[in-house]
């Protein structure tokens, strides 16, 4: 169940950048954020 659950929010998070990404052009520095938010969360399980 828990690698289930990474998955899903990795999909998300690779989504929403995607998405973001098409609408806004962000910053290198706030990608690299969301990016180090991710490992944050994928390390906590």
């Amino acid at each position: 169940m828990n690698k289930r659950i990474i998955q899903i929010i990795l999909v998300i998070s690779i989504i929403s950048l995607c998405i973001t990404g098409c609408t806004t052009r962000i910053s290198e520095e706030e990608t690299r954020e969301l990016l180090n938010k991710n490992k944050e969360i994928y390390l906590d399980y």
